[in-house]
């Protein structure tokens, strides 16, 4: 991104609220994700930084984690594919031995996209007039 957003590089200070705990944190090679693996990294987590095809962006993430002295594990994959998970936390286990929290994170516009007009498919109907409208309009929106 150009400029670079703040994510927390040069003022987020942490106080250890996290020391020694182990996280896997998903789409964490940028934007929420990105400042999320940081702010672990800075309360004293190692990270599993999982991640779907951007390596340039996730090495990016990979520096502040290691420079706040926490390890920063990066594994790409596509996490809608269930074995790719069960392999992320195969990969985690392996690296710290075990893991303490994930951080569900991971999103893409297509899959909400996808999921949020089966959402309104499948409930509209069960929701109340108002807001069943409110969602069709969200959907036709997308």
């Amino acid at each position: 991104m150009d400029p670079r957003p703040d994510y927390g590089e040069t003022r987020y200070r942490g106080s250890g609220r996290l020391a020694d705990r182990k996280a896997i944190v998903t789409g964490s090679d940028s934007g929420i994700g990105e400042a999320v693996a940081l702010a672990v990294a800075r309360e004293g987590a190692d990270v599993l930084i999982a991640y779907h095809d951007e390596h340039e962006d996730a090495r990016e993430t990979a520096k502040p984690v290691e420079s706040a002295g926490r390890r920063a594990v990066p594994v790409p994959g596509d996490i809608e594919d269930p074995a790719h998970c069960r392999a992320v936390v195969e990969k985690a286990v392996a690296a710290f031995g075990r893991v303490d929290m994930p951080v569900i994170n991971a999103a893409h516009w297509s899959i909400f996209r996808r999921s949020a007009c089966r959402f309104v498919e499948e409930n509209a109907a069960k929701l109340k007039t108002e807001r069943a409208s409110r969602l069709r309009r969200d959907r036709e929106a997308l």
